[in-house]
Parts: structure tokens; C-alpha cells; sequence
């Protein structure tokens, strides 16, 4: 990599100094008339003076005419510091144009046809329409919006990660209309009223949504560089998740377009660079923990800070995990006792295996070091009370041990606290490989509960939204039950097979959300499930125990189906909730029984009854449903009583269609697109007229009723 000397030549043509202070404080403050940001610059950055810090006081109002087309931003700092106190105003006059100036217009009509349907042709045109403007007199390369958004600016934000996939000769006629453009005069260093130059659009993007394809974006980035673009390092501040991202952006562009064309601070580059003089420098113009975050891929380098003094956070370790940082996990858990928990188990993603385990061999160690804590300091008798087993290293209880051990002033230290606790297979989405290893670290009580009753069986895993849920969680809900997982263990009168139940059609209601269940993945992807998931489906389809609900919507209580069915209608009312019950229930049949027309049969009794209870939007009275409000006994009494008359109708119907149903002998999903469908919009639309009684009782009040024939 080339050094930073061809860089520090270019700084110092620069004719402005940026700050480099990392988030400086600013801390605003404001009267009725007046806001005010002040800032206090730290040691190394250009703004400050060592014999004393200097502190900047500056306000700045933007005013806008748009009526005379022009912007003027008027600002005021004060300096006050290094032995004496300065006053700067200054006032900046910009044209500006509306926002359907022709120019803007054109690049907006545009814009939306490129992100409908992207062809070259709308690129040319719209050159064509710009330059005929410029000639014309009827637009200005200057021209800007009330934002400070100049012609570039708009023209950059083109490129998104949400706009269609460009191939290669819509990237190169892009470019040759920004090279067209920029030769006419528009401007590539203007700043909008956020201080973002039209580079730092582009960059911002990427670095927020970290989805574009780099090579024909950093293309476009390298020539802009090269004909004079400025990039400020605004766009890649803060610390944590953004600085990994911007420092994977920093990577690419230094790799695509040279680390000479990227004026930034030593630390913004400590990644690329490697360079322990680089470090030494940043380390000298600031204290600041964001350093250790710009070394999490530089593992000598952040050995390097923790021997200096810098002390890593816990966030560091998950940030590190995260982004499998294998070096940097290896140093962190080395050179600082942390204390690991629920976030650092789950950071790894699944093919993450190596990260993952070392933190699994450090959290097993760490538990292994408070059970014979425990072991050494309580008598047979709690121990037993705890849970605390010789074959099983502690899970969830080992938060209540760490209070038992303080209770009997036992010293514990700080990494191996466990002040709340938490179940070490919680959390599926990670995936089976995981969860082995736990099992080999000696972590074998898979039905442990929480302080709620919960067992890992029962609990939804937080899966990503937009990604494919009922597979993977399938799959776990296996590997919990192969390894010993309880169905069967209740929780409030329900076992967790009704809970498991309604996770997965929860998970199905997921994938049909966000267009994931594309039959021939499923079909291939099921065809290939362990075995065990197939008992797992069939015990939920066909398991006839039941809770002690009260609710018409199941018979006889809920059963394990009847909890599948709440979680498919759990959310988004707007959707086609019948559509999307029969995909998921035709999906598990399939699956489950081939020869699939006997469950048709064995289950419509439950499915109308569930499907006929929501469409009539009744109220449910259950008890042990997740995601619903637990009633008393005098709620649901009140409750039958107000919809008496709706539930009396719904019965009715319910029985109308257990009867036709098995008349007509159809497969039950024919029977409720067809007559089940027809027959509840009539119900419905029925019910939706008030009757005479209801306008009685309305026109009592005072309420004057027109006559519907009447009104137009």
C-alpha cells in the first residue's frame, strides 16, 4: 500500500483545515431569538491551540427567497481561547432556483423513469435537455436549490442501492454524462447546507445501506477524484457498527481509487495503512475509544492500544463478533476480562464458526469458574435448590447463584457477575453448528426456563425481518427436541408444543409478507429437512390436546393447530389472510402427509371454526396466547355477553359449514375459496345494515338519519 507522504503533499495545498476531532461536543444552546452550537476542539485537531483550548461559540441562520432566487447564509462564531477572543461573521450570498426549475425538473422526470425501467436512452435525452437549457439561458451550471442541493448533488443520488440492477453500458453512459456535465461547468466542490460535497452523497449511501456492488461505483467515484472531487470524512464519524462500515467503504476506495486521492486523518485509515507511526499519531490527537473500533481488523494494532492504556469496552467484543474479527476477539479475550453474555453469543452469524467459538469456549470457561465457586462456598442443600448439576454447566440459574454467593458475602470477580439471567439457547437464529458447540462446551440443560416459564422451545427467535424464517426455525425447534427438549413442558395449563406452534405460523406469516415463499424453494428445501421435522409438523397438525381456554374460536380449548392459525392472523389485517392460510396450510400438509385428502377431513372441524371466528371479527378470550392481553374471568363473562348475539349467528354458521362440507366433498381448501368465501360476504354485508331497532335507538338521541336513496 502506498504511503501517506503523497497524501500530507495534497493537504497541504488545501487552502481549509477540517476538523478532525472525533464527534466533537458540541453543545447547543438557545433563547427565543438566537441557537448557539458551542465547540471545544481537543489536542490534535487543527482548530485547537496548544497553550490553551479554545472554545467556539457560532450560530448560523439560512434565509431563502425563493421569489427572487436567492440564498443567503449568515453565520457568526466567536473564538474565544489561547490568550485572547475573536469575532467572525460572514455572510455568503448563492443563487437559487425552485424546485421545478427546469433543470431539476428534468433530472426528476428522469430520475423516476430510470428507477421504473433503466435504459440508456433516458440518460442521453436528459444530457440533451440539460445542455439545450444551459444554452438557452434558461438554467445555470450554479444553480442550486434552497438546500444548497446543486445539479450534482441530485444527479449522484441516482446512484442507490434501492434503484434496479445497472448493467454495464447504463454505468457507462452515466459516467460519460457526468464527465458531459461536469466539462460544462457544474460544480464537484459545492457543499449542500448539510457541509456534504456531491462525492459524499454517494459515499453516505453505501456506507448507511452497505449494498451496492463497489466496482462500477468506485469507477465513478475514482474519475470524479480525479477531475477534483472533494470528500470530507463527515459521512464516516460516530463509532460502533459505522465505523466498521465506513471503514470497509475507506478499503474500497482505497484499493479502487488510491489512498492519494483520500484526505482524511491518520485514523481513518489505520485499517489500510497498518502503519504503527500512524497510530502513534492518531493515538497523539485524541483519547477517543473510536480508535479501538478502527483497529478491530488490525489485531496488532489493537494490542497495540490496550498496552498504551486504552481500555476496550464490551461493546468493542460484540462489535468485534459481529464482524468476525477473529484477530481482534482473539486479543480482546486475552488482554481484558469481559463479561459475556446473550449479545455475544448471538453476534456470530452461523457461518461464523470460528469466532463463535471463542466465545463459547470463554463463556463455558468463565461458568465452569463459578460453579466451583458455588461448589466451594454453599452447602449440598442449595445447590440442589439452584439447580446447579455436576453434568451440566449452569445456564439461566447463574445469575441466582451469583445472589446466593453475594448473599453469603462471597467475593465474585466482575467478569464471571451474572446479574440477570438469561437462556443459553435463546436465540435459534444463529443455527444448529452453534448450538453443537454449546452442547460440547457442556451446556445440556435444554429445558431450563426463564423467570416467565419459558423454555428455549417456546420462545420466538428474533429473526432478521426480510429473510427466511419458518425453515430455520423448524430446524432449531428439531435440534431442541432431538437433544431432549420437553413438547410437552407446560407453561400456565399449555405445552410448549401450542407455543412452538404458534412461532411457526408466525414465521410463515414472515415469509409470505415479504414474497418468500416461492413454492420450488420450499418444496427443495423441505425435501431436504432433517427427519425429525416431519414428527415436528405432524404433532402440530394433529395433536388433539387443549388448553383450558374458554374462546369460541377452538372447541374444547386451544389446540396446537388452533395456536398455528393465531400466529398466521396475529399481524397485518390488510392482507389476504385467506390466501395466506391456505399457501402455509397446504405448505405443512404436503410436507407432513403425502397423501394428504384424510387430514383434509380430520382437521376442517377446527380450521372453519378458527377462520369463520376471525373473519366475523369477534373478540378472543384466551388465555395463554402470547401476544394477547390475559383476561380475567369477569373480562371474558363480559366480553360472551356483549357479542352473545354475534356468537349465537357465528355457531350457526359453523355448523352450516361442517355440514356442507362434508356434502359436497370437496378438499377443504376448494371449499373455502368457493362456498365458505361467497357465503361470509354475504353475512357480512348483512350484518353491515342497521335494522330498524338500531335507527330506533339512534334517532332517540337525536340523530337525524337520511334516507340513503336520497343522498348522491
Amino acid at each position: 500500500m502506498k504511503s501517506l507522504v503523497r497524501m500530507q503533499k495534497r493537504r497541504k495545498g488545501r487552502s481549509s483545515r477540517l476538523c478532525t476531532c472525533t464527534s466533537p461536543p458540541a453543545q447547543p444552546a438557545s433563547s427565543s431569538l438566537l441557537s448557539w452550537c458551542i465547540t471545544s476542539h481537543s489536542f490534535g485537531c487543527p482548530l485547537y491551540v496548544s497553550e490553551q483550548r479554545v472554545i467556539h461559540l457560532g450560530t448560523r441562520y439560512v434565509i431563502c427567497n425563493r421569489l427572487l432566487r436567492f440564498s443567503v447564509n449568515a453565520s457568526l462564531n466567536i473564538a474565544y481561547g489561547a490568550g485572547g477572543l475573536s469575532i467572525n461573521p460572514q455572510l455568503n450570498f448563492r443563487a437559487v432556483v425552485p424546485d421545478d426549475a427546469p433543470v431539476f425538473k428534468a433530472l426528476s422526470d428522469a430520475v423516476k423513469k430510470m428507477h421504473k425501467s433503466p435504459d440508456t436512452a433516458i440518460i442521453d435525452d436528459t444530457t440533451k435537455v440539460i445542455l439545450q437549457l444551459f444554452r438557452a439561458g434558461k438554467a445555470s451550471p450554479t444553480d442550486s436549490l434552497s438546500d444548497g442541493q446543486t445539479i450534482l448533488h441530485v444527479l449522484l443520488r441516482w446512484i442507490h442501492p434501492e434503484n434496479p440492477q445497472w448493467d454495464v453500458s447504463l454505468w457507462q453512459r452515466y459516467r460519460e454524462m457526468l464527465i458531459t456535465l461536469i466539462e460544462a461547468g457544474v460544480s464537484l466542490g459545492s457543499l449542500n447546507d448539510r457541509s456534504e460535497s456531491p462525492l459524499d452523497v454517494v459515499l453516505s449511501s453505501i456506507c448507511f445501506f452497505g449494498r451496492l456492488e463497489p466496482t462500477n461505483v468506485m469507477s465513478i467515484c475514482l474519475c470524479l477524484l480525479q477531475k477534483g472531487a472533494l470528500v470530507t470524512p463527515a459521512w464516516a464519524g460516530g463509532i460502533d457498527n459505522q465505523v466498521m462500515k465506513s471503514n470497509w467503504l475507506i478499503t474500497i476506495l482505497a484499493t479502487h481509487c488510491g489512498i492519494e486521492y483520500l484526505d482524511f486523518p491518520e485514523k481513518y485509515l489505520l485499517h489500510v495503512t497498518r502503519s504503527k507511526q500512524d497510530l502513534y499519531a492518531a493515538m497523539a490527537q485524541e483519547k477517543s475509544p473510536e480508535l479501538l473500533f478502527r483497529c478491530l481488523e488490525w489485531p496488532m494494532g489493537l494490542y497495540t492500544l490496550i498496552r498504551e492504556g486504552y481500555k476496550p469496552s464490551r461493546r468493542v467484543l460484540q462489535t468485534a463478533c459481529e464482524y468476525d474479527c477473529e484477530g481482534a476477539v482473539n486479543v480482546l479475550l486475552g488482554e481484558r476480562r469481559f463479561n459475556i453474555g446473550r449479545s455475544e453469543l448471538t453476534s456470530p452469524k452461523a457461518a461464523r464458526q470460528q469466532t463463535t467459538k471463542l466465545i463459547v469456549a470463554a463463556l463455558a470457561n468463565k461458568r465452569r469458574r463459578l460453579q466451583a465457586l458455588a461448589e466451594t462456598h454453599l452447602p449440598s442443600e442449595t445447590l440442589s435448590q439452584l439447580g446447579i448439576r455436576s453434568d451440566c454447566l449452569m445456564g439461566f440459574n447463574a445469575a441466582a447463584v451469583c445472589a446466593r454467593l453475594r448473599a453469603n458475602s462471597v467475593s465474585i470477580r466482575r467478569d464471571l457477575m451474572e446479574g440477570k439471567g438469561w437462556l443459553i439457547y435463546n436465540g435459534g437464529w444463529w443455527g444448529c453448528k452453534s448450538a453443537d458447540l454449546l452442547w460440547d462446551a457442556g451446556f445440556r440443560n435444554i429445558d431450563e426456563t426463564d423467570e416467565q416459564g419459558f423454555t428455549a422451545l417456546m420462545h420466538t427467535p428474533q429473526y432478521p425481518e426480510s429473510v427466511h424464517q419458518f425453515l430455520p426455525l423448524l430446524i432449531y425447534a428439531q435440534w431442541l427436541v432431538s437433544h431432549g427438549a420437553n413438547i410437552y413442558h407446560p407453561r400456565q395449563e399449555a405445552p410448549a408444543l401450542h407455543y412452538l406452534a404458534e412461532n411457526v405460523g408466525l414465521s410463515l406469516d414472515n415469509d409470505w409478507i415479504f414474497g418468500l415463499c416461492q413454492e420450488s424453494y420450499y418444496r427443495e428445501s423441505l425435501n431436504h429437512m432433517p427427519a425429525g421435522c416431519v414428527e415436528v409438523v405432524r404433532k402440530i397438525l394433529l395433536d388433539e390436546g387443549t388448553d383450558k381456554c374458554c374462546c369460541p374460536c377452538s372447541f374444547n380449548g386451544c389446540s396446537a393447530l388452533t395456536r398455528l392459525l393465531a400466529g398466521l392472523y396475529r399481524e397485518h389485517k390488510l392482507w389476504n389472510k385467506l390466501e395466506l392460510l391456505l399457501w402455509a396450510w397446504e405448505t405443512l400438509v404436503r410436507y407432513a402427509f403425502p397423501e394428504c385428502e384424510r387430514l383434509w377431513h380430520t382437521q376442517s372441524s377446527r380450521v372453519l371454526r378458527y377462520c369463520t371466528f376471525e373473519k366475523m371479527d369477534l373478540t378472543h378470550t384466551c388465555r395463554n396466547h402470547r401476544y394477547r392481553e390475559s383476561k380475567d374471568q369477569d373480562d371474558i363473562i363480559d366480553i360472551l355477553e356483549a357479542q352473545k348475539e354475534s356468537t349465537d349467528l357465528f355457531e350457526a354458521l359453523v355448523a352450516e359449514f361442517e355440514a356442507e362440507y362434508n356434502q359436497m366433498g370437496v378438499p377443504l381448501p376448494e371449499f373455502l375459496r368457493s362456498h365458505w368465501l361467497q357465503r361470509m360476504k354475504m353475512v357480512l354485508e348483512r350484518q353491515s345494515v342497521p335494522n330498524q331497532e338500531y335507527m330506533d335507538r339512534v334517532r332517540e338521541i337525536g340523530v337525524v338519519l337520511e334516507d340513503c336513496q336520497n343522498v348522491e
